[in-house]
């Protein structure tokens, strides 16, 4: 029967910490700010990460356009260039493929041959050689940041609340 009363106790406890006000900002935060990295997230090379890290193949290429990313202006006083989308097209066993890569660092001309990397299994999946396959922006990783104290602050807060449980399950232990 006092097993009963201590779990009781505990999850009083428990309960009355996820009931509190600074919870519901915590739980507030990590919504908001999961929602805000999934946006994004969704618009960098991120879901990207391991698709060129194996066995790459390789085509040769060719640039169909290059244009500005007007969004992604990387041309600050830190001298950096400007992101620009590189458009391009090759060729594997008769079939025809177009991609679009981005750069910041590298120029590129309409009707020059390039070096195209794809993934073997699917050649969708392709890039100039030393560009990215999705406009990255360096706010992305500040960003991120966001997401990472939110994630503390849920373990920070289950802690306390595991802590409260305890000591309501310890004050019936106490009285018994």
């Amino acid at each position: 029967m006092i097993v009963l009363e201590l779990i009781g106790r505990f999850a009083v406890g428990f309960g009355k910490a996820l009931a509190h006000p600074a919870c519901i900002f915590v739980l507030l935060w990590c919504a908001f700010s999961a929602g805000g990295s999934w946006v994004m997230l969704s618009d960098s090379d991120v879901p990207y990460i391991g698709a060129f890290q194996g066995a790459i193949a390789t085509a040769p290429g060719e640039v169909i356009e290059v244009g500005p990313m007007p969004f992604h202006d990387r041309g600050d006083e830190s001298g950096s260039q400007p992101l620009r989308a590189v458009s391009f097209k090759f060729t594997l066993n008769g079939k025809h493929f177009l991609g679009t890569s981005y750069t910041g660092a590298i120029d590129y001309r309409p009707g020059q041959a390039v070096t195209i990397e794809y993934e073997p299994d699917d050649p969708h999946t392709a890039r100039v050689l030393g560009t990215q396959l999705m406009p990255n922006d360096d706010v992305l990783w500040f960003i991120l940041i966001f997401p990472a104290i939110g994630a503390l602050m849920v373990v920070v807060w289950l802690c306390a609340a595991m802590m409260k449980g305890f000591v309501a399950a310890g004050e019936a232990l106490r009285r018994a």
